[in-house]
């Protein structure tokens, strides 16, 4: 395209102007978000902070994160709800399209006991147009044909019904009187309409001017005492007995006063208009929101935000009137900036990501358009000496005046340019750094380091080039590109600005901002209090320095090397949190978006020290739903809370620290609603909860919830000193028994020790002793010495070892076998090997740590060898004894093959007692009173297959332990 091309082009653009709008920036609730309806007739905060709104669907509460809606199922008279009230007990009233009323509190809808009256008086369509109820519980209620209508608190009533037919009533409070208007004619001096006053007590009338019709009258008194009526499409003021009337030719839907005195008109299908305190109506001073809308409702919450109910359109919510958008309709493609700058003065310009440059002119609502066939704005710089406004974009650069054709510069970029001196600027042309005049590119400016890509450029007041780019901070010395390390290494820098003491704010990608000092290099970032530590750009003015982020806006004020910090975002109204561009101008702070312009004051943004209100809404314990009661069972160790913040401005994203006492006295940072504590031990809690506000600062007083898990029975100090008590009585009962067992159990060991005794005793009985010394002396006659010697030593060994075994009551089973064995030696050598004997026992019992009592089995073997071996003629003897484990028992069994117990008993010498087996039976039971060891003792007589007696077996269980 040729330059005659552009300039034709440019020109026709020029001269174009398009009008556009600055307007507050507004949150839109729809049936998307969980209104019942569109359409809505009234909304209230009430004294919990909760919005009521009311709609031809239900009435629907909303606390910031969702809305609850209720219908006639809950207990509403009728569906379509006209008007909110609360009232002083905190019941929130609700009047609907049937006339009758209902009210809510702590979650229950209930309905007016005398509702039965208006059925009593009226019939057919009563349509009514307002109430209210006072403190005695007494409601004034207007219809529309019906007049008014007062119930008392007792259930009476008066009536006070309409002169002429259609008459529309609205009643209110002013000066603790109750208002109504009337479209009447009035018997005064001329023809007119009344507004009376003091319905049931003393008349008063007020002459409003003649109109088609007073439909819909509404009223109030303002702060500077000043009464405002509506009536149709007409305004009365009433100051100090002068009147004055506005007609805005739209029928006035609502009105309402704020808490800066200015007065809002709504406007059927005509938005609102908002009237500045103190300024008389002026249909061109007034600003217009949502225009086009029927606005039903306005009020403003304890947050100073503004909600709007429309008749089409559902519900409008504007946490702030100070930031603006600038709605730049002409421009396509979202309207993102991409560039913002301003001449110091009175205009802003912004460019585009379409190639649109727009000029703002901040107190005007005109927005002059500049369209120069750009693809994309990359630099915007403001020449103040020469009143020219520099522009690149990706392949062209130029310049232009007001009322002035556009100037091609280059076919390239060339951004963030700065005056160097009279005659000579300096920007960014790539990856280069250039320099140039008014005609011409002078010099381009490059270094060696290939990774060196340039992001921004500043002079500072030493006439110094410092030069942002990707890979850190570099200066430009004569012309010569240098990287400075003094204050960062290789962090990207997106942005550079200068203080007034002309030290250096470097805005980075990823490290938050540096700021240069004399001493040493200030870092801020996400620790310090920084939203994030990704910096879009920097703008400082005065010791602010004004940094836009991908998460807010953020003001730091410095005061040396201390600083302190204040975060916007969407709590404060702004309606993006991604800031790309900002531009400090006048008392405006501008912020270029992917949504638009937008602009506000600081100073219309005060810190709020309003603390969020924090509710509890339901305590949980085991999953189940619990009305107050703050103790609970020891199982009952499950505890749940859900709660709601109340803050609309922060729109659902509020920010909470909870702890609980008696488990964790540590702060725990939560988004959530609700919280958990499982298997909590017994004791005593205490739930503490707190919020931060919009503007950073927490509740000073928790939200406290304390609770009491119970000790199990068995743990508390009732039970324990119950059992004390039983210990004692039993204790007290049980001892003398106790110390009977123990006296036996004393008497039994004393038995075992004697039976032991008497056994050992036995054992080494006078016979066997005399015996084995008689043998030793045959031996010793016979010169048979060695025998004897042997002899002699087996006879000893045993003696030692019965002596061993005596003194204790259970001795190891191989102790046991050894002293058998020795005991049958010397009984085969003193027979003259009259019998052999084999003992088997168990590998698995041998080898065994078992233990058995001591002596046990010997009376036995002996009471074989004597009356059941010794006596044979006709066969050799033996003696077999066996050891196993059977049913968990240790059997023994002892086989002879004697001339069985009948011979023997035969052969017996006439008063002879086997004494030693009969202490070893009672040995043996005295062990099952002490143990769980069972007697069984079984003798068996053996025959051969003639009958004739071939022997005797004698088996039991023998007691034992393990060791």
């Amino acid at each position: 395209m040729s330059t005659r091309h552009i300039f034709i082009i440019c020109v026709l653009f020029f001269l174009q102007e398009h009008f556009f709008s600055q307007s507050p920036h507004f949150y839109h609730y729809s049936t998307n978000d969980g209104l019942p309806s569109s359409e809505c007739y009234d909304i209230k905060q009430d004294s919990k902070g909760y919005i009521w709104i009311a709609t031809d669907r239900g009435v629907c509460r909303y606390d910031g994160y969702k809305f609850t809606t209720y219908t006639s199922e809950d207990g509403l008279t009728d569906n379509t709800v006209f008007t909110i009230h609360e009232d002083s007990l905190g019941r929130i009233w609700f009047l609907s399209f049937n006339g009758k009323l209902c009210w809510y509190k702590d979650g229950k809808i209930e309905t007016y006991k005398y509702n039965f009256v208006f059925d009593k008086l009226y019939t057919g369509t009563k349509i009514a147009r307002s109430f209210y109820i006072d403190k005695k519980n007494n409601i004034t209620i207007s219809y529309l044909n019906h007049g008014i209508l007062q119930i008392f608190g007792d259930g009476t009533y008066k009536k006070n019904e309409p002169i002429l037919p259609f008459i529309s009533f609205f009643t209110y409070e002013l000066d603790n009187k109750l208002m109504m208007g009337s479209w009447q004619p009035i018997a005064t001096k001329k023809a007119g309409y009344g507004l009376y006053s003091n319905l049931f007590g003393e008349r008063k009338t007020i002459d409003l001017p003649q109109s088609n019709g007073l439909w819909n009258i509404r009223g109030l008194k303002r702060k500077n005492g000043t009464y405002v009526f509506s009536a149709i499409d007409n305004v009365l003021e009433i100051e100090k007995g002068k009147e004055k009337v506005t007609t805005y030719h739209k029928d006035i839907t609502t009105l309402f006063e704020d808490k800066d005195s200015c007065l809002w008109v709504g406007i059927h299908q005509g938005g609102v208009l908002k009237h500045n305190r103190n300024v008389e109506f002026n249909l061109a001073e007034p600003e217009i929101y949502l225009d086009g809308l029927t606005i039903t409702s306005v009020i403003q919450d304890m947050e100073n935000g503004y909600w709007l109910t429309t008749l089409e359109d559902g519900v409008y919510y504007m946490p702030y009137q100070s930031i603006r958008i600038v709605k730049m309709s002409g421009l396509s493609y979202k309207n993102v900036v991409t560039e913002l700058t301003g001449d110091g003065k009175t205009t802003i310009f912004a460019g585009s990501n379409n190639g649109d440059i727009v000029h703002v002119k901040p107190g005007s609502l005109k927005v002059e358009k500049k369209d120069t066939s750009f693809d994309h704005i990359r630099g915007l710089f403001y020449d103040q000496f020469s009143d020219e406004l520099w522009v690149a974009s990706f392949h062209m650069s130029g310049k232009y005046k007001n009322n002035e054709p556009f100037k091609p510069f280059a076919k390239s970029s060339i951004r963030q340019i700065s005056r160097l001196s009279e005659k000579t600027f300096i920007g960014i042309m790539g990856s280069v750094v250039a320099k140039f005049n008014n005609d011409s590119v002078l010099k381009r400016i490059s270094t060696n380091d290939r990774s060196f890509r340039p992001d921004a450029i500043k002079i500072d007041k030493n006439n110094k080039v410092w030069v942002a780019a990707t890979t850190g901070l570099y200066y430009l010395n004569d012309s010569v590109i240098s990287k400075d390390t003094s204050v960062i290494k290789n962090e990207r820098v997106i942005d550079i600005d200068l203080t007034e003491d002309n030290r250096l704010v470097l805005a980075t990608i990823g490290s938050g901002v540096f700021i240069t000092g004399q001493n040493k290099v200030l870092r801020i970032g996400t620790k310090q209090g920084l939203p994030s530590n990704i910096i879009n750009g920097v703008s400082v003015r005065n010791n602010q320095l004004w940094l836009a982020t991908n998460k807010g806006l953020s003001c730091v004020t410095l005061n040396g090397d201390n600083f302190s910090i204040r975060n916007y975002g969407l709590s404060n109204g702004i309606p993006v949190n991604d800031i790309r561009k900002i531009y400090l101008q006048n008392d405006k702070v501008w912020l270029g978006t992917n949504v638009g312009l937008i602009a506000f004051n600081p100073s219309g943004i005060p810190i709020s020290r309003k603390p969020v209100l924090i509710y509890l809404e339901k305590v949980k314990v085991n999953a189940i739903p619990v009305q107050r009661n703050a103790f609970f069972a020891y199982q009952e160790n499950f505890i749940e809370f859900a709660f709601t913040g109340i803050s609309f401005r922060q729109r659902g994203n509020i920010l909470y620290r909870y702890r609980l006492l008696g488990s964790n006295n540590e702060w725990t940072e939560t988004m959530n609603t609700n919280v958990q504590f499982a298997a909590l031990e017994p004791g005593n809690y205490t739930f503490e909860l707190i919020a931060m506000n919009p503007d950073g600062i927490w509740n000073t007083a928790p939200l406290i919830y304390s609770f009491t898990i119970q000790s199990p029975f068995w743990q508390r100090p009732l039970f324990l000193v119950s059992v004390f008590i039983l210990l004692f009585v039993a204790t007290f009962l049980w001892y003398p028994y106790r110390l009977r067992n123990v006296r036996n159990r004393n008497k039994l060991v004393l038995q075992l020790q004697e039976y032991q005794r008497q056994a050992l005793a036995s054992q080494m009985n006078p016979h066997f002793i005399f015996n084995s010394l008689n043998s030793i002396h045959a031996f010793i006659l016979k010169e048979n010495r060695k025998d004897a010697s042997k002899y002699l030593s087996s006879f000893s060994m045993l003696i030692r070892k019965c002596l061993d075994h005596s003194g204790k009551e259970y001795v190891p089973l191989k102790d046991e076998y050894n002293l058998l064995t020795t005991y049958l030696d010397l009984e085969v050598m003193r027979f003259k090997q009259k019998f052999i004997y084999e003992i088997s026992i168990d590998p698995k019992v041998f080898d065994s740590p078992i233990q058995i009592p001591s002596m046990l089995l010997q009376p036995y073997i002996e009471n074989s060898i004597y009356h059941g071996i010794i006596p044979l003629e006709t066969r050799p003897g033996k003696i077999s004894i066996r050891m196993f484990l059977y049913n968990e028992f240790l059997r023994c069994e002892i086989e002879d093959n004697g001339i069985g117990r009948k011979q023997a008993g035969m052969n017996k010498e006439e008063n002879h007692e086997s004494r030693g087996t009969d202490i070893t039976e009672k040995r043996m039971k005295a062990y099952t009173k002490n143990s769980n060891y069972e007697f069984d003792l079984k003798i068996t007589d053996l025959h051969d297959s003639s009958g004739n007696a071939t022997g005797t077996r004698i088996s039991f269980n023998l007691p034992y332990i393990k060791q």
